[in-house]
């Protein structure tokens, strides 16, 4: 009842160990949603699933798996695709929190409010409520109003102080952005122009930011570093 020729080719057939792997690599590239380093699993699956796919078909009908192969391919790139996407959507994400953080911390700068400005360099548990006793927690406190005469002293705050609202604060560039740990580091560049009796001029400011946990289970923003009077890494490479 069966066909000799059939017979024949069904003994010399063998399964694609390379879709195999595909495979398994196509379903651990889950894991490329939880961390960036996780990345390569995709990125094999798909090394893996093309070179079976290209083995199957020069080495057909002897050689099977090409379905294998396909699924593997299609999970490696559903996976991999989708980890590159939610880590650009949230590196832009931060990136936005981080200009508006910023922001705030110019507008109290602006409208003469340093001891509201520091607080936005502490940590977020640390943190005492910008509100009216604000005042009353630097003038009791000896160690605390220490703190703020030292902060009100840097240049880079005594300058922006000293303009007030007659500057314009724009944001110029993201110089870096890194993560270490649970803590999440940018850096941007603003630059403030102002007018002067000879014209308008500007400098640049660097910002630090960390974005890290805190007690209530959230994360919270804080300006870890200021540094006026910058040259931005942009315009010294063009400079270069």
């Amino acid at each position: 009842m069966t066909d000799a020729g059939d017979t024949e080719v069904a003994q010399y057939q063998s399964f694609s160990s390379l879709a195999v792997v595909g495979l398994i690599f196509g379903l651990l590239s889950v894991f490329a949603l939880v961390a960036p380093m996780a990345w390569v699993l995709p990125l094999l699956g798909l090394l893996l699933g093309g070179l079976a796919l290209r083995r199957i078909a020069k080495n057909s009908p002897a050689l099977v798996g090409r379905k294998v192969a396909i699924v593997g391919l299609v999970l490696s790139l559903l996976f991999g695709g989708a980890a590159m996407g939610e880590w650009c959507a949230h590196r832009w994400l931060l990136r936005s929190q981080a200009r508006q953080f910023t922001q705030t911390w110019f507008d109290l700068l602006r409208h003469q409010q340093p001891h509201k400005a520091y607080q936005l360099t502490q940590h977020p548990n640390r943190r005492q409520p910008l509100n009216e006793t604000l005042w009353s927690y630097y003038r009791e406190g000896p160690q605390p109003r220490e703190e703020l005469e030292n902060y009100v002293a840097m240049p880079v705050i005594r300058a922006l102080l000293a303009l007030g609202k007659n500057d314009q604060i724009r944001y110029y560039e993201t110089e870096s952005q890194r993560r270490d740990g649970r803590r999440e580091n940018i850096t941007l560049i603003y630059a403030v122009t102002y007018d002067s009796p000879t014209g308008k001029k500007t400098f640049f400011v660097r910002m630090v930011l960390e974005h890290s946990s805190t007690r209530s289970g959230g994360a919270g923003w804080r300006i870890a570093h200021g540094e006026g009077g910058i040259r931005p890494e942009s315009m010294v490479e063009e400079g270069s």
